[in-house]
């Protein structure tokens, strides 16, 4: 879920671990043991999101790997570990960790205007579908859109976190939580 720290003196401590040094808002994972409670790991990513990160009600898709897949909206910089993505305004991205909280991967999607992500779900192809905002022109692994107010997004990827196919002409509107019907 979202986690937030005012200042980067400040400490977030879930069970026994302690991360430091974080400012802003961000995302954060963490595994407990089933048996005894006690916290495996914790990973806080993601940070300083701002704007667009503030609507997103459902962003985490376990697969049955037990990898993590992350998406969210983001402000003008989101940083995860040693990669810093960028948006001139707010952008969207999807991120991947493996079942040891590890980040295997982050892509970055941006618009000439603006693009968030609010929800994702695993698709019955292996892929994720995403659901959110997107506003004005953007080339995503190859696909060409444009909307010219602020458009209900939906877009499949790999699970790779590239992008297979974008539905953006729905009009204005925002989408907020995604699922797979039985029926894919």
């Amino acid at each position: 879920g979202r986690v937030y720290l005012n200042s980067e003196y400040d400490t977030l401590v879930v069970d026994t671990v302690a991360v430091t040094g974080f400012h802003g808002s961000g995302h954060a994972l963490f595994r407990m043991d089933p048996v005894n409670g006690y916290m495996d790991w914790l990973r806080v990513d993601g940070y300083p999101h701002s704007g667009a990160s503030l609507f997103t009600p459902q962003q985490l898709y376990l697969d049955n790997s037990g990898n993590s897949y992350v998406a969210c909206g983001y402000g003008d910089m989101a940083i995860f570990g040693t990669d810093t993505i960028l948006s001139s305004y707010a952008g969207g991205f999807l991120a991947e960790y493996d079942s040891d909280g590890m980040l295997q991967w982050v892509r970055n999607f941006v618009a000439t205007g603006s693009a968030g992500f609010a929800s994702l779900c695993g698709s019955s192809d292996g892929g994720l579908k995403v659901v959110g905002y997107v506003n004005g022109a953007a080339t995503w692994d190859g696909i060409s859109f444009s909307t010219n107010s602020m458009h209900l997004l939906v877009a499949s990827f790999s699970s790779t976190g590239q992008c297979e196919g974008v539905e953006s002409e729905v009009g204005p509107s925002t989408g907020r939580s995604i699922t797979q019907a039985q029926d894919g």
